[in-house]
């Protein structure tokens, strides 16, 4: 499967807001506890920083990140590849 093809796929196949409205949210934790659990959780072996919301996100990510680094801390910086796609 190509990227093309797994990005069809992941539309196609997953409950999606803008096509189905709110049938497509899903309250609760369970299922990303789920699947948390079924790699043995792995947010819990390092120290993190997740930014979410609507606006502004990039701006400041970057921010933390470079405060960071002025601190001599660790950093990788993930962002989404939807920013780029």
């Amino acid at each position: 499967m190509n990227y093309d093809e797994a990005i069809k796929f992941l539309f196609n196949s997953v409950p999606n807001y803008q096509k189905s409205g709110k049938s497509a949210i899903r309250t609760g934790l369970s299922n990303i506890k789920t699947l948390s659990n079924h790699f043995k959780n792995p947010q819990n072996t390092f120290k993190s920083i997740h930014v979410g919301g609507t606006n502004g996100k990039g701006t400041t990510s970057t921010s933390i990140a470079n405060l960071c680094l002025s601190l001599n801390l660790k950093v990788g910086l993930f962002t989404s590849p939807h920013i780029y796609d």
